[in-house]
């Protein structure tokens, strides 16, 4: 079993000792000590006196910087097994590394009194007894790699990653490579994984990934409630936006709302599922959350980005997201970098499809058509004043998406005058047909009109004298004076 089926298993089978036993120590030659930590303690509690358990469970509490716990594991370990030389020397390493080199001596002269041609004790008791300024290197305390005393990382060290698999295994948990076992029970030139003591930092990182995503998770429910509470442009009138992007607010509010969902969900379960297919280890199923859901609540933020600088935008967590991984995980780069093509696939495949579920596939293959007509100046136009009776002839030009032209076929007219006899009349007539008729009771009037690009549209206004009147149209489509 990899690192991650362990974790899944044991949470499955809680009183399987063995498995959670094998588990505490990948975790602690993975360098997720805390996690260990709670596993050993449940060990402890609940699997019977096992010696190792003490050792471990002291050794990982030391990694923590937590002395007094290793201290007290050991002290209880010391009084259950008098008899065990290593645990005792792990307690004078220890209690020297917490400063206590009185206690140290002393727990040497007892390993002395049990063993009198132990090796390392009459030196190491002579070096304490020295004066405190002279100081002690580690190797003059005779540490292994664990800095305890007792080797808890050894075993077998991969090839190909340096990962520590336990002598058992036959491929590596980390890389899934072949084990090949010398007749000193490792193998030779294999690299040593540096030691990095990472928990700290690691929940401190994942701490500051949520709240990023927290942070961003906000916003993107103010985005929503702002659309929400925002009139459609219809009914607007003049003081809509009446832009591509505006247009785009009212079209994609529930896509864009919907695809954020999906995102913040879906994607931790991506990033899962692409760092078991490329054997990336994530022992901490918070971190992959952590990040996962930074990604997926940065990216919904950028669907809500102008039309004319989405191409560009959506970019950002392509980036970001293997920069995140790299940073986030530790695994080789052609490992990671698979991962992400994987998530980055399934993730936006989510995105892809609410869109395409809401609008169907045309917004996508006319992306470039929409993003080109974005970039142009507002649509408002306003005519020339003339008086009473006033007739214009306009025409809407496409925007070279039928999508957008058959979404935003909307438009405001405003008529205004001043000291002008009321009531008027407006009327608006295409293709000999009377589309609009209303009467003018105050000023300004505006009314909404359905408009198809290329069609004629004359609009008409009369009224009991020749009062001058001003005519303003407002639309996403351009219109023209014809």
């Amino acid at each position: 079993m990899d690192l991650n089926e362990l974790a899944i298993h044991v949470e499955q089978h809680p009183d399987d000792h063995e498995k959670r036993w094998r588990l505490a120590k990948r975790l602690y030659m993975t360098w997720e000590y805390k996690q260990a930590q709670e596993h050993l303690q449940y060990l402890k509690e609940h699997w019977g006196t096992k010696l190792n358990v003490y050792r471990y469970l002291a050794a990982t509490y030391y990694r923590l910087g937590r002395y007094d716990m290793a201290l007290v594991e050991l002290e209880d370990a010391v009084a259950l097994w008098p008899d065990e030389i290593p645990l005792r020397q792990q307690l004078a390493r220890v209690l020297e590394m917490a400063g206590h080199r009185e206690d140290a001596a002393n727990a040497w002269r007892d390993i002395l009194e049990v063993n009198p041609d132990h090796p390392l004790a009459r030196q190491s008791i002579e070096r304490l007894s020295a004066p405190e300024s002279e100081e002690s290197s580690r190797g003059e305390l005779g540490l292994k790699e664990s800095d305890s005393g007792i080797d808890l990382s050894a075993g077998l060290a991969c090839s190909k990653c340096g990962a520590y698999n336990e002598y058992e295994n036959e491929h590596c948990w980390q890389c899934n490579a072949v084990l090949v076992k010398t007749s000193a029970g490792g193998i030779e030139g294999t690299p040593r994984p540096e030691y990095r003591p990472i928990e700290t930092a690691g929940r401190a990182m994942i701490a500051l990934r949520a709240f990023l995503a927290g942070v961003f998770v906000i916003v993107g429910l103010w985005l929503i409630i702002d659309g929400v509470q925002a009139p459609p442009l219809a009914e607007a009138g003049p003081d809509g936006n009446w832009t591509v992007d505006g247009a785009l607010s009212e079209i994609l509010l529930l896509p864009r709302a919907v695809s954020g969902g999906l995102l913040l969900i879906g994607w931790p379960i991506a990033l899962m599922l692409a760092l078991n297919l490329f054997h990336v280890p994530w022992s901490s199923w918070w971190n992959v959350f952590s990040v996962g859901c930074l990604l997926g609540a940065a990216t919904h933020i950028i669907l809500w980005s102008p039309a004319n600088l989405l191409p560009f935008a959506l970019a950002v967590p392509a980036v970001g997201s293997l920069a995140l991984m790299v940073w986030a995980f530790r695994a080789k780069f052609g490992q990671i970098v698979g991962a992400w093509v994987v998530q980055g696939a399934l993730s936006a495949s989510l995105a892809v499809g609410c869109f395409i579920a809401f609008e169907g596939l045309d917004p996508l293959t006319q992306m470039t058509e929409i993003v080109r007509f974005s970039t142009r100046e507002s649509s408002e136009l306003i005519l020339p004043q003339s008086r009473i009776p006033v007739v214009a002839t306009l025409q809407w030009q496409p925007t070279g998406s039928p999508w957008l032209d058959q979404k935003a076929s909307q438009a405001v007219i405003e008529v205004n005058a001043i000291d002008a006899v009321l009531p008027m009349t407006v009327e608006v007539r295409s293709s000999d047909q009377t589309v609009h008729h209303s009467t003018i009771a105050a000023m300004p009037h505006w009314f909404t009109l359905d408009i198809a690009p290329r069609s004629y549209y004359m609009i008409i206004v009369t009224g009991p004298d020749r009062a001058g009147v001003s005519v303003s149209v407002y639309s996403v489509l351009t219109p023209q004076i014809t």
